[in-house]
């Protein structure tokens, strides 16, 4: 089973893993691959958790294909914005990878995690307890 979440971004929001690197390493325990441009990349990106190697697949995509799909509140300027879709299988360290990059990014970047399986905004607090419970289950 895959799972998916969308980080709705703003524009300014960089998308160079060497500047996520650089923002969000502490005190997430997440580094990815050097060198990626999330815009223009799509699979698998190789994610270092903690010393683990793992990783999640990453598009880019355009807003406009989530409409209709996404909740009408808050509302979004799609002028203004990015989307970075993550996606896992039921790998759980792809899902602690998975959860612990919609965290950062979300909360680094000031932008929204939609959750596709349940059809609604999730906060990075939502996510980490939710993260909480999985790491409990290894």
């Amino acid at each position: 089973m895959s799972m998916s979440f969308f980080l709705i971004l703003s524009l300014d929001t960089p998308l160079q893993t060497d500047q996520i690197n650089k923002d969000i390493n502490e005190p997430y325990g997440i580094r990815y691959e050097q060198g990626v441009d999330l815009k223009s990349h799509s699979g698998f990106l190789p994610i270092v958790h903690n010393g683990v190697k793992t990783g999640v697949e990453t598009y880019y995509i355009p807003i406009s294909e989530l409409e209709g799909h996404l909740p009408p509140e808050p509302p979004i300027d799609e002028s203004q914005t990015q989307v970075l879709q993550l996606r896992w299988g039921g790998d759980m360290n792809e899902s602690i990878a998975a959860i612990k990059t919609a965290v950062a990014i979300s909360t680094t970047y000031n932008g929204m995690v939609f959750d596709a399986s349940s059809n609604q905004y999730v906060k990075p607090a939502e996510l980490l307890m939710g993260l909480e419970y999985l790491q409990a289950e290894m």
